[in-house]
């Protein structure tokens, strides 16, 4: 059965940690990459946990339709999201993909009456105090 896996949760909360360790256990999941407006960071590189696109870029990508879920971030009003075509090629070659997306972004998809595939959400919350002790 075809299906997605999606993490989510609070800033510091371990959801790149725990991606990872779950594709080192699990040779079948692939992780679907985010595609973001915001630019890259210093140790970033484009293709890897993200595609960046200009600001239009991402608006043209959302007029053709091409996303399945995307998101602007209310801080910084970069916009994020996860393309159609990457989980279809994850379920063409029989890997499960898991993407890291947010609450706005999954809530996007809950509203999609037409969305295709079954899904798993998994939203990671720790206590305050553990957050303020990793910044």
């Amino acid at each position: 059965m075809e299906k997605i896996i999606f993490l989510l949760g609070v800033s510091w909360a371990g959801k790149t940690v725990l991606i990872n360790d779950l594709l080192f256990m699990n040779p079948n999941l692939i992780l679907i990459p985010s595609y973001t407006s915001r630019p890259p960071r210093d140790n970033e590189k484009d293709g890897r946990k993200y595609f960046f696109l200009s600001a239009d870029e991402f608006e043209e990508n959302i007029s053709k339709w091409e996303f399945l879920e995307y998101t602007t971030n209310r801080v910084n009003n970069y916009r994020y999201g996860t393309k159609i075509k990457d989980v279809e090629m994850a379920f063409n070659k029989w890997l499960n993909p898991i993407s890291e997306t947010s609450i706005w972004g999954l809530l996007h998809i809950q509203r999609n009456a037409n969305f295709p595939w079954n899904y798993t959400s998994i939203f990671l919350d720790i206590p305050d105090e553990l957050i303020r002790y990793r910044l």
